[in-house]
């Protein structure tokens, strides 16, 4: 979400490349997006997209900036991203509405980029999944795709609870390990990768757990953005603080992160849910080699607890 971030990603992977860019259409899409680069989809996998993979998270209907079918976004994905996740649950929440919309996405992926790989499903947030509809699911693909288009699903939401909550920095949720069992071995059955949403704030233990027990892959987004707003903030005045509140309070970006916990009269709380979306209005001093270090800490964590 800005480019210190991506750019400690790129650096990273340098060393060890497990880590790839997952912008959502909010974010980067092909008409650009709120990231602080300010690049569309094609120019982020341009300057970027060389040593490093970039996949669409939540690619398809109403996930952009405005109400759409997703369709023209996911078209140009095709064209210049490795992978593609399909998540048409926003729109089309039942389990056969989402199924028609991924087959046709899938066949429209493969009609313009055979080579792009995809994703399936979507988080426990978003719409929850029995273990009975997620091998239907997969079951059914096997049966409408054509094996070639089949072949180009590479990985498979699973959903073992957990949910994350910026407010209070912390994995909410029931966390199951028999759901993480089942699910993952389901991916094995049909040749495919699992993939977990929302493991932000999760301990070093429990990520480790995950991955000695089948995960094959997780996603992380609004803590790293958290952590260089919080690192950033730490060095501020309190004229900056009080300028990028007023900003934060503004955007209204709060909204979509707030919880009985939260104050909106708390100047850093409010800073530290919305932060990321604002400071690139603010003339801040430079502190990308500290925002740097903060978030390949938080990289080597992972880089450790995945091994």
């Amino acid at each position: 979400m800005s480019e210190n971030i991506i750019d400690s990603i790129v650096r990273f992977n340098s060393k060890a490349n497990i880590f790839g860019l997952i912008p959502t259409r909010r974010q980067v899409d092909y008409n650009g997006g709120y990231v602080k680069t300010g690049l569309n989809t094609e120019e982020l996998r341009l300057r970027y997209g060389q040593d490093t993979c970039i996949m669409r998270d939540h690619g398809g209907p109403n996930q952009g900036s405005a109400l759409d079918d997703g369709f023209y976004s996911l078209t140009v994905d095709s064209n210049w991203l490795h992978g593609i996740h399909i998540d048409p649950f926003v729109k089309h929440p039942t389990v056969l509405e989402g199924l028609d919309y991924t087959v046709k996405a899938i066949k429209l992926i493969h009609s313009i980029n055979s080579s792009v790989f995809v994703e399936v499903l979507t988080e426990q947030a978003i719409r929850y999944f029995s273990i009975d509809q997620m091998k239907y699911f997969l079951e059914e693909l096997k049966i409408r795709l054509t094996p070639s288009e089949f072949a180009m699903i590479e990985y498979c939401v699973i959903q073992s609870g957990v949910s994350i909550d910026l407010v209070d920095q912390i994995n909410t949720g029931k966390f199951s390990s028999s759901r993480l069992a089942h699910m993952t071995s389901i991916c094995k059955s049909f040749g495919l990768k699992s993939k977990e949403h929302n493991g932000d704030y999760l301990s070093f233990g429990d990520i480790k757990f995950r991955f000695d027990n089948g995960l094959d892959s997780l996603n992380i987004g609004p803590e790293i953005a958290q952590i260089e707003t919080t690192t950033v903030l730490n060095e501020l005045n309190e004229l900056d603080i009080n300028k990028w509140y007023e900003l934060c309070v503004k955007s209204n970006k709060w909204k979509r992160w707030q919880t009985d916990n939260f104050n909106i009269d708390d100047k850093h709380q409010v800073i530290k849910v919305c932060g990321h979306y604002t400071k690139d209005k603010l003339d801040l001093p430079n502190l990308d080699k500290k925002v740097s270090r903060a978030i390949t800490t938080k990289l080597e964590e992972l880089y450790e607890a995945s091994r």
